[in-house]
């Protein structure tokens, strides 16, 4: 495994503050979707849906970041990042007061920082050898499978009526 020691902290800022502007555009989406889809179903929905795509990028870019010749593990990054997202998704499904608190902008804001800073930290920790022919087809696997999964989620939720503007 790599250490962030030997990374420039320029680098490091740069490759942070872009998976933060990819995963806040991702969330702003996403949680727009709260419009046509029943917010209790699409707000833990687009928190999950961020953490993978604030992992892709923080793989992607934690490697230009890292400048010591190693790969983040993509799919360990994805995973590990996908499963720290459940405490905000769980949090925002069990206490939908705390949006009322909170408005949803800041929240959207939270969720964004929460998923980059695991998903960069998994990033500079979870490293090994390059092996760039199987990088493309997992970032493509990974974004499939969370652009069908929330398609899923949104035709199953207007199955149930919980859709409609």
């Amino acid at each position: 495994m790599g250490s962030s020691a030997s990374a420039h902290p320029f680098r490091l800022a740069v490759a942070w503050l872009s998976t933060f502007v990819l995963a806040l555009g991702a969330a702003l989406f996403l949680f727009s979707l709260g419009l046509i889809v029943l917010e209790a179903v699409i707000w833990p929905t687009a928190t999950l849906a961020t953490s993978v795509i604030a992992a892709l990028a923080a793989s992607s870019l934690s490697d230009w970041a890292m400048g010591d010749g190693t790969r983040a593990w993509m799919s360990e990054v994805a995973r590990r990042n996908l499963a720290w997202a459940l405490i905000p998704a769980l949090l925002i499904l069990l206490f939908p007061l705390l949006i009322g608190q909170l408005r949803l902008i800041w929240w959207i804001g939270l969720v964004a920082i929460y998923t980059t800073a695991a998903g960069t930290y998994f990033a500079s920790r979870l490293r090994g050898p390059a092996q760039e022919s199987k990088r493309l087809r997992t970032a493509v696997a990974w974004l499939g499978g969370t652009i069908a999964g929330v398609i899923a989620i949104i035709f199953v939720a207007s199955l149930f009526g919980l859709t409609g503007a």
